[in-house]
């Protein structure tokens, strides 16, 4: 349940990034760049660590 937790706050800070780039015009170009890297780099590393997980408890 507390990995479960983290992934929900994850998920929130990233839909909360997203809907303050699309909702605001003075959102900066700079904050546009950065909060679209870290959902990227979530998005790719998120289901990497999951298999990674189902992995090690079937191995371990």
């Amino acid at each position: 349940m507390e990995s479960e937790n983290s992934y929900l706050a994850i998920i929130t800070v990233l839909l909360s990034i997203i809907t303050l780039e699309i909702v605001s015009d003075s959102t900066s170009g700079l904050f546009q760049d950065i909060g679209s890297a870290i959902a990227i780099l979530v998005l790719l590393i998120l289901p990497l660590y999951l298999v990674g997980r189902i992995v090690y408890s079937m191995v371990g």
